[in-house]
């Protein structure tokens, strides 16, 4: 997906807005007063840096506006300075990307070497800054340009090592184009310039490799790091490091950890942080590995999809702590140990030790917003559980309501317990609780209703109060309640269509948009409404989803499941011929699915259910046989379930209802040798549900039905009349 273009800067005189220089050096010895440069005309002098002068000047055959770098000290330059500068001539000279300062020409006059590059008239990114932070999608933008930039460099064999803002031009409209090759080294087909104990580069964005002075140790990381340095300043409005001197700078770079930027920054999104974060890592592995998984993981977090990198671990941030204060952490260690063994025991005690322990470590790294995860974490363990049973259910309710009762007003603290009464609130609604159930819920749409008071322009906390007021609404339908939860659902949707709008490539609104969609068609369904316009929704928003990311199964999978809820609407309409089509090929498309998924819970119950579905549609258009084989096939994937949970009774009920569609087809085409053991079994189940459910006559009237249809049933096999 195409990130957003940065806004247009404001420039007042573009003549005058090229890069202020970075240092202060002599005269070239040729003088610009009498410096010549034929088919050049010189027109004033832009700036001067550590190697030259740079000045603005009209190409004469080309008429054509350049910036014209000529070496300082000219012929009297050391070995050094000349091959820097023929250093920066090759580098540039084998570019050619558009969001790098293009090299026209490469020549000498009067002994001074010099270079005839592109002319960039938007000024630099240092003079647009000014300590002044980017809004984040604008930051994001800038840096997924500069990193695919910085990716064609480095597969040019070329690693700029000078990566920072004032070598960052931008063109009036706001394109941003990489200069200053000065510093680079070509990795492959060159000599070094720098040698061991050489620090080149500006402190602040200078990866610790680099800092260090060990050349041979600099690489394409080490711009992935200035990239890193480039993203915090455009957060945080200042680089991660800067001492009173560039000496205090280096050791800051060698010796400490950024500030995170979320305490400089609170709204920083978190995701954003845990990039920047990552590209500032002290060890070069533990970057990102090239600058095009940067610019990926941009992407991603422009377009709403979950990023690659992860935050770093209470376990990491605790051993970089120790690195730094050796003495301390050998007096703490015990103390660490015995509280995340407590926790573990206390709140995980059905776990095993590695799990709890990743949990606790997980909730300790609250400080730093990652207890975010560990809430997601519980959450997907809370949503794939296929049956309510209460053990597994009040190990995590027990979490959720740890995390639910701690105190602390800032937006991280609130956005935890916002979260937490939410899935509490889903827990208490399996339970059948539903007087905690509505308490939690409420108390989750109130937290996230004041996190979006606080934060208007933060999507995160405004798609969290969408997510969980659908998820109130599903707890209304339980209840009973279609009318509320049509309400709720409805509230929930127009909250997300209003944020899609603002972000059309936002995945995960896009992924709330499809599923509420969904949810609604069937609670409308239930009121006798026509739910075809909400499933049509649903069916657009997932197909696009589809369309964008086609090996995405969970995607593939959403969409089937919207497909076969829309063939419900055609059987109620009497469209079966229709339906038919349509599952069929969800069929289909389900048998593609790997194994790993085929083992799950969710696709036995999709696939029984298109069965079932199919047989109903067959039956209707008078194609007995082929319905028989559907129900068949229904049933035995709802006998796979019951065997995996024989304590739920909705799949037990289930399972008779397959059952009884079967065993009715079976019978009415004489078949009654084969629909014997079809009863047999629908009456074991009423059986076992009568025993545990003893005060209700439902079941109890089944057991005795099932009885005598049995008894009929075997009459007319032996050919004996019924009685």
């Amino acid at each position: 997906m195409p990130l957003e273009p940065l806004p247009r800067p404001r420039v007042d005189d573009a003549a005058s807005t090229v890069p202020p220089p970075q240092d202060t050096v002599a005269e070239p010895s040729s003088g610009s007063a009498t410096l010549h440069i034929a088919g050049y005309e010189i027109l004033g002098e832009l700036g001067r840096g550590g190697m030259g002068v740079v000045y603005r000047a009209r190409q004469l055959s080309l008429e054509r506006i350049v910036a014209l770098k000529v070496l300082v000290a000219g012929p009297h330059a050391n070995a050094g300075l000349l091959a820097r500068f023929r250093a920066e001539a090759e580098a540039v000279a084998k570019l050619q990307h558009p969001n790098i300062v293009q090299v026209y020409e490469v020549g000498a006059t009067q002994g001074c070497p010099y270079l005839s590059l592109e002319f960039v008239a938007g000024g630099s990114l240092a003079d647009k800054l000014q300590r002044n932070p980017f809004a984040f999608r604008d930051a994001a933008t800038l840096l997924h340009t500069l990193a695919l930039a910085v990716q064609a460099a480095h597969d040019a064999g070329v690693v700029h090592r000078d990566l920072k803002p004032a070598n960052i031009l931008l063109t009036p409209d706001g394109l941003p184009k990489i200069a200053d090759f000065g510093l680079a080294k070509q990795l492959t087909g060159s000599q070094a310039v720098t040698q061991t104990g050489d620090i080149m580069g500006t402190p602040a964005y200078m990866a610790p490799e680099q800092a260090s002075g060990v050349t041979k140790n600099v690489g394409p990381t080490c711009d992935i790091y200035a990239l890193g340095a480039m993203l915090y300043e455009l957060l945080t409005g200042g680089p991660p490091f800067r001492g009173r001197d560039p000496v205090e700078t280096v050791l800051q770079v060698l010796s400490q950890e950024p500030i995170p930027l979320r305490r400089l920054a609170p709204k920083t999104p978190r995701d954003l942080e845990t990039i920047c974060l990552k590209c500032l890592e002290k060890q070069p592995a533990k970057r990102y590995a090239t600058a095009q998984a940067l610019a990926d993981d941009l992407s991603r977090w422009s377009e709403g999809r979950p990023i690659q990198a992860r935050p770093t671990s209470l376990s990491e941030k605790a051993w970089k702590w120790a690195r730094r204060r050796p003495a301390a952490a050998a007096l703490v260690a015990v103390s660490l140990l015995s509280l995340a063994t407590f926790i573990a025991y206390g709140v995980w005690k059905n776990r095993q030790l590695n799990q709890a322990l990743q949990t606790t470590i997980e909730a300790h790294d609250r400080a730093e917003g990652n207890l975010r995860r560990a809430i997601d974490a519980a959450a997907r363990r809370i949503t794939r559980a296929n049956d309510s049973t209460a053990n597994p259910l009040l190990e995590e309710l027990t979490f959720m309501e740890q995390i639910r009762a701690q105190a602390g007003e800032t937006p991280d603290v609130q956005n935890e317990r916002a979260l937490a009464a939410g899935w509490a609130g889903y827990i208490y609604s399996e339970l059948n609780d539903s007087a905690a159930a509505e308490k939690a819920f409420g108390e989750s749409i109130a937290g996230f209703t004041n996190l979006v008071r606080q934060f208007p322009e933060d999507p995160t906390y405004r798609r969290d109060q969408a997510n969980f007021i659908a998820r109130y609404g599903a707890f209304l339908a339980r209840s009973g309640d279609n009318e509320g939860a049509k309400r709720e659902y409805e509230r929930a949707l127009a909250m997300l269509e209003d944020l899609l709008a603002k972000n059309l490539q936002d995945v995960e609104v896009r992924i709330l948009v499809g599923a509420e969609s969904n949810d609604l068609a069937s609670i409308v369904g239930q009121l006798g409404g026509d739910s075809e316009p909400a499933y049509r929704r649903a069916l657009a928003v997932r197909e696009k989803l589809v369309a964008d990311f086609p090996d995405d199964r969970d995607y593939r999978f959403d969409l089937t499941l919207t497909e076969m809820n829309l063939s419900t609407v055609k059987l109620r309409q009497q469209r079966n011929s229709e339906a038919e089509t349509v599952l069929r090929q969800c069929l289909k498309e389900l048998a593609a699915y790997p194994a790993k998924i085929q083992s799950e819970d969710t696709y036995h119950r999709t696939v029984a259910a298109a069965h079932l579905n199919l047989g109903v549609a067959l039956e209707r258009q008078n194609k007995p046989a082929d319905a028989e084989i559907e129900y068949a096939a229904g049933g035995h994937e709802f006998e796979q379930l019951v065997e995996a949970h024989p304590q739920s009774v909705p799949l037990r009920t289930t399972l008779i209802d397959a059952l009884h569609n079967l065993s009715k087809l079976q019978i009415a085409k004489g078949k009654y040798g084969e629909a014997i053991p079809t009863v047999e079994r629908e009456l074991q189940l009423y059986l076992q549900l009568a025993k545990e459910f003893p005060d209700d006559r439902q079941y109890a009237d089944s057991v005795a039905s099932h009885q005598k249809a049995l008894d009929q049933l075997h009459r007319a096999v032996k050919g004996l009349p019924p009685e």
